[in-house]
């Protein structure tokens, strides 16, 4: 997703496949990482006990970002939405987590 300007939020997983977690990267406009984002330009999200995949990202019209994925345990799973502030921390506002 591309921001208003023009930095670019990447969605997905990270780490071994056995554990895997839900990751957002934020990159600057020339492609290198955005390090004013979350840590060192990475959110690291790991959802309950499961693994976790980010699968969507949208922005709000003041800059926050809305996120949804899933999470499995190789038999079952459940899905997630969380919303991040601009400079990528958690919103705690955001629902009862």
């Amino acid at each position: 997703m591309v921001q208003l300007d023009g930095k670019i939020i990447v969605v997905g997983q990270a780490g071994e496949q056995s554990t895997y977690i839900a990751v957002a990267t934020r990159f600057n406009t020339d492609g290198s990482i955005d390090t004013t984002f979350g840590e060192d330009g990475n959110v690291l999200m790991p959802i309950c006990s499961m693994k976790s995949f980010a699968t969507d990202v949208a922005l709000q019209a003041d800059g926050k970002i809305v996120m949804s994925g899933y999470t499995w345990d190789n038999v079952t799973g459940d899905i997630f939405s969380l919303r991040l502030n601009t400079d990528g921390t958690f919103d705690n506002s955001f629902g009862s987590n």
